[in-house]
C-alpha cells in the first residue's frame, strides 16, 4: 500500500498545497466580506459563483486538458487560481469578487480533473480504491489546515491572502518537474440528466438537496459564527470543525449504508442534521467547545449525504454507465451548491444568523419526505445486489474515480490527435530513459489499457 502511495506522492503533495490554500480562502473570504460591509445577498452571490464556475469547469476543462495536455493545463489552472486569490485584495468589490470566485471554481474543476485522471491512470486496478481514498483524505486535511491557519492570522491584512496565493502557486512545482509521461486521455461523456433521474430518482434529487445544504453550511458557517458574537479567529475554527466533522463521518456512514437501504440511512442522516442544527442554536452559548462540537455534528450529518446518495445511484447503474453517473451527480451537486448559499445568505440578512440553520433544516426535511415517498414506490435492493461503498468514487470531488472507464463506456470520446500526441510523448520518454540516468522511480509502469 505504501508503495502505491509513493508512486503518486508528487500528485498528493500538489493536492495538499492547493487545498490548503483553498481552505484558507473558504474561511477568509466570507469573513473579509463581512468586514468590508458586503450585504448578505452579495456574500451569498460570491459563494454561489464559485459553484457556478465549478459546473462550467466540469463541462469545459476536459477540452482544455485534451488540447494542452495534463501538465500544461494543470499549470494554467493553478496559475490563474493563484492570481485570482490576490485579486480579491486588489479589487474590493462584491460583484468583482463574485467573478473572481467563478474563475476560482472553474480553475479548481480543472485541477480536480487533471489530478483525478492522473491518479486513476497511475494506480493499479487492485489499489485504485485505496489510492483514491488516500487522495480524499489528503484533500480534506489540506482544507482543514487552511481554515485553521486563518484562525492564526488576520483577515484584515494582505498577508493572509498572499500566503494563500504562494501556497497554491507552489503546487505547480512537483508536477512541472516530473519526467513521467502524461496520463491516459481524460474521458469525455455525454451527460443525460433525464436518464440519470430515471435510473435513480432518490439519488438525483438527494444529491441536489445535499448540494444546497452543504454548500450553504460550508460557505456561510464563518459568517454564522461572527454573527452570533464570536471572534474572527473562532469563526475560522468553527468553519474547520464543520468540515472536519464531514470528513470524519464520510466513511463510517458510507459503510453503514452497505448494511441497509441507503435511503433509510440518508434520511436518518438528514434527521441527525436537523437535530444537530437546532442543538447548535440552543446549546452553543454554554461553551465554545460545545459550539465546535455541535458544528462538527452538523457537518458530519450533512456532508456524507453525497457519498450515500452516490453509492445508491451506482447500485442502480450498469458498469458502462458509471462514468456518466459520476459526472452527472457531480454537476447536480454543484448546481445545488450554487443555489443554496445565495438563498441562505439573503435569509440570514433579513431574519438573523439562525436563518442558516432553519434553511438547512428545511432542506433536510424536504429530503426526508422525498426519500420516504420513494421508499414506498421502489423496494429496497437485496444486499448481494449492492455495490460496496467506495470512499474514493463517492465524494463530490471525484468525477474520474472509476476503474478503466475508457474501456467500459462506448459513449466516451477520445480525440485521435490526443492519442497521437500521447504516443509521441511516450516514445520521447522512452528515448530519454534509454539515454539518460534511468526511468523515473517515482512513477510505476502504466497499466495496460489494451
Amino acid at each position: 500500500m505504501l508503495a502505491s502511495l509513493g508512486a503518486v506522492s508528487t500528485l498528493l503533495i500538489s493536492v495538499m498545497l492547493v487545498m490548503t490554500g483553498l481552505g484558507m480562502q473558504y474561511a477568509a473570504l466570507p469573513l473579509r466580506s463581512q468586514i468590508e460591509g458586503f450585504s448578505g445577498t452579495e456574500i451569498g452571490a460570491a459563494a454561489s459563483a464559485y459553484s457556478v464556475g465549478l459546473v462550467i469547469g466540469c463541462l469545459a476543462c476536459p477540452y482544455g486538458i485534451l488540447r494542452a495536455g495534463h501538465i500544461r493545463a494543470f499549470a494554467a489552472f493553478i496559475s490563474v487560481a493563484s492570481a485570482v486569490t490576490l485579486l480579491h485584495i486588489i479589487v474590493v468589490d462584491p460583484w468583482a469578487w463574485a467573478l473572481f470566485r467563478m474563475l476560482s471554481g472553474f480553475c479548481i474543476a480543472g485541477f480536480y480533473l487533471c489530478i483525478e485522471s492522473w491518479l486513476n491512470d497511475r494506480a493499479t486496478n487492485d489499489m485504485r480504491g485505496f489510492v483514491l481514498s488516500a487522495y480524499v483524505v489528503v484533500l480534506s486535511v489540506g482544507v482543514i489546515l487552511g481554515q485553521v491557519a486563518v484562525a492564526l492570522g488576520d483577515v484584515t491584512t494582505f498577508l493572509l491572502f498572499a500566503i494563500a496565493s504562494i501556497i497554491v502557486s507552489l503546487a505547480v512545482v512537483p508536477l512541472s518537474m516530473t519526467r513521467s509521461a502524461q496520463p491516459a486521455p481524460i474521458t469525455l461523456v455525454r451527460l443525460r440528466p433525464k436518464r440519470l433521474y430515471q435510473n435513480s430518482p432518490a439519488a438525483f434529487i438527494s444529491i441536489f438537496l445535499v448540494g444546497v445544504s452543504t454548500g450553504s453550511v460550508l460557505t456561510l458557517s464563518p459568517i454564522y459564527a461572527t454573527a452570533t458574537g464570536h471572534s474572527v479567529q473562532f469563526a475560522a475554527l468553527f468553519s474547520a470543525s464543520v468540515f472536519a466533522g464531514g470528513a470524519l463521518f464520510q466513511w463510517p456512514l458510507g459503510r453503514a449504508s452497505d448494511l441497509t437501504d441507503r435511503r433509510k440511512l440518508l434520511a436518518a442522516s438528514a434527521l441527525g442534521a436537523i437535530v444537530a442544527g437546532f442543538a447548535l442554536t440552543r446549546l452553543g452559548g454554554y461553551s465554545p467547545y460545545l459550539l465546535l462540537g455541535m458544528a462538527a455534528l452538523l457537518g458530519g450529518f450533512t456532508q456524507p449525504g453525497y457519498a450515500i446518495a452516490g453509492a445508491h445511484a451506482y447500485d442502480h447503474a450498469e458498469p458502462e454507465d458509471y462514468v456518466e453517473t459520476s459526472s452527472g451527480l457531480l454537476i447536480m451537486y454543484a448546481i445545488g451548491a450554487a443555489v443554496g448559499p445565495i438563498i441562505a445568505a439573503t435569509a440570514m440578512e433579513k431574519v438573523g444568523p439562525n436563518a442558516l440553520i432553519y434553511f438547512i433544516a428545511a432542506v433536510q426535511a424536504a429530503m426526508v419526505i422525498y426519500l420516504i415517498t420513494r421508499m414506498r414506490i421502489r423496494p429496497s435492493l437485496a444486499p448481494e445486489r449492492k455495490e460496496d461503498f467506495d470512499l474514493g468514487s463517492s465524494t463530490p470531488v471525484v468525477a474520474m474515480g472509476i476503474e478503466d472507464p475508457w474501456e467500459q463506456d462506448e459513449e466516451i470520446l477520445v480525440p485521435a490527435e490526443y492519442e497521437e500526441r500521447q504516443e509521441s510523448e511516450e516514445a520521447d520518454a522512452a528515448e530519454t530513459d534509454a539515454n539518460g540516468p534511468g526511468q523515473d522511480t517515482d512513477t510505476p509502469p502504466r497499466p495496460d489499457r489494451g
